[in-house]
């Protein structure tokens, strides 16, 4: 049985921001910057609520919704998820890690 069309959508999503990590990404006001281990970056912004929150990946902004974790905050999407504890955070994408820090 061929996939389901979302999960297609997914994975295409997926593999489009897993290559293009390399690059600069353009933060949207008040967001926070991390720098990773692997020299990528990513901007996050958290709406006033906090139960949602933007990332922006190499131009790219993905809205996320906040799920229930032991340790810190997390957010995530169908293509991706970060977990944010003080000014560390980890960036999932496609069960791969990079561990991350906040920068000025």
């Amino acid at each position: 049985m061929p996939p389901a069309r979302g999960v297609k959508r997914a994975a295409a999503s997926a593999l489009v921001v897993a290559g293009a990590l390399g690059g600069c990404a353009a933060a949207p006001p008040e967001a926070v910057n991390y720098l990773c281990a692997d020299d990528s970056r990513f901007a996050l912004r958290v709406e006033g609520s906090a139960d949602r929150a933007h990332i922006v990946l190499t131009g790219m902004t993905f809205r996320l919704h906040r799920e229930d974790s032991a340790t810190g905050v997390r957010y995530a999407c169908d293509v991706l998820s970060v977990s944010v504890h003080g000014d560390a955070a980890r960036l999932y994408i496609q069960g791969s890690a990079r561990d991350c820090k906040g920068i000025p």
